[in-house]
């Protein structure tokens, strides 16, 4: 069955719906509620028109606007953000991005001190994942670490936008 989009409109009625969907994957409607599996309407609408979807990790807030915005323009989809290693962990396994553009240099947390060990877990449970590090000039060694431990790419800060539009254009 193939769906393009999917809305629901319930009105004192109860029903469950299970059905799959080509741009999504499973879809259940039950009551006035509508959960997709993995990915939102917005994340299969931009795959559908070949747009790429990014999660943005970096601490400084910032960092991230200036990120989103490149990114906007050039017609792909911010789907989610991150502050630091666990958040980026936790939401590349929700929001399943085309690409992650991720800074190297983050507080530490519970399950990662840092972008690359981020990027190691992100890697370990998806391998096929298209991370791009984001550091500053400087720390080739950490760049490194990072394209060893399976980083696609990296941006160096302060970056240009060519730069970023060219990852995209590339990974997503």
């Amino acid at each position: 069955m193939h769906i393009d989009f999917v809305y629901a409109l319930v009105v004192g009625f109860v029903f469950n719906v299970l059905f799959h969907c080509e741009l999504c994957e499973i879809v259940y409607i039950n009551t006035q509620y509508f959960y997709i599996q993995n990915q939102s309407l917005e994340v299969a609408h931009a795959r559908q028109n070949n747009m790429g979807t990014v999660l943005v990790v970096d601490d400084a807030k910032f960092m991230r606007a200036v990120l989103t915005k490149i990114i906007a323009q050039t017609g792909h989809e911010v789907i989610a953000e991150a502050s630091n290693g666990d958040e980026a962990i936790q939401q590349f396994q929700q929001a399943k991005p085309d690409l992650v553009l991720m800074d190297i240099v983050m507080p530490p947390g519970t399950k990662a001190k840092d972008g690359i060990e981020a990027l190691k877990h992100i890697v370990l449970a998806n391998p096929t994942a298209k991370i791009v590090m984001v550091s500053s000039y400087g720390q080739q060694a950490l760049i490194a670490e990072a394209l060893k431990a399976g980083a696609k790419d990296f941006i160096v800060k302060p970056f240009q936008p060519q730069k970023v539009m060219e990852a995209l254009a590339k990974y997503c």
